[in-house]
C-alpha cells in the first residue's frame, strides 16, 4: 500500500518529534556543550602530554618544604590535578562521542562542522545528501547529547507539558 505524500509527511514529522528538545535553552545549552568538543580533545592532549613530563625522580626535599615547614608535593599535586582533568575531558568527549556513533558514518564530521564551525547545510561541501537528511541527523545527535548529558527525564517532562498544551 503507498502513502500519499500528506500521510508520509505526518509520518516523518510524528518519527522526526521524538528527537525533539522542546526548550530552546535547553537546546542552546546542548549546542554550546558541543562546540567545546574540539577544544576538549585539545586540551585532553595536551594534560595527556604533560603527564609524561611529571616524575618525581631528582626533586630537591629541601625546596619543597614551605616556610610553614609543612612538606609540599607539587607533582603530586600536580599529578592529581592532571588526573581529575583528564577524567573530566574524558568524560565530556564519551558525551559526544557516544552520540556521534548514533549518527550514520557518512554525516558525523558534516554534522560536528555545522555545529561546531556554523557551517550551513547549504553549503556545497553538503552536497551529497538532502537538506532533510542532514536536519535529521542533527536533530537526533544533538537529542542524544542530551540524553547522555542526563536530561532524559527533563526532556519527557517538557514533551509531556507540550502536548497538554501548558506550556
Amino acid at each position: 500500500m503507498k502513502l500519499d505524500i500528506k500521510s508520509k509527511k505526518d509520518y516523518e514529522i510524528k518519527k522526526f518529534s521524538n528527537y525533539t528538545i522542546g526548550d530552546e535553552a535547553l537546546y542552546r545549552e546542548i549546542i554550546y556543550f558541543i562546540r567545546q568538543y574540539p577544544m576538549w580533545k585539545v586540551m585532553l592532549k595536551k594534560v595527556n602530554a604533560d603527564k609524561e613530563d611529571i616524575s618525581i625522580q631528582g626533586v630537591n626535599l629541601d625546596s619543597i618544604i614551605s616556610k610553614t615547614n609543612k612538606i609540599s608535593r607539587p607533582t603530586e599535586e600536580k599529578a592529581i590535578k592532571n588526573l581529575d582533568m583528564i577524567s573530566t575531558l574524558e568524560l565530556k568527549i564519551g558525551i559526544v562521542e557516544k552520540a556521534l556513533i548514533m549518527v550514520r558514518e557518512e554525516y558525523r564530521q558534516g554534522i560536528l562542522e555545522h555545529i561546531v564551525l556554523k557551517l550551513e547545510y547549504t553549503s556545497p561541501k553538503f552536497d551529497y545528501a538532502h537538506l532533510n537528511t542532514w536536519k535529521y541527523w542533527n536533530k537526533l545527535f544533538i537529542y542524544n547529547v542530551g540524553i547522555n548529558l542526563g536530561y532524559a527525564e527533563y526532556i519527557k517532562c517538557l514533551k509531556e507539558l507540550k502536548e497538554s498544551e501548558v506550556i
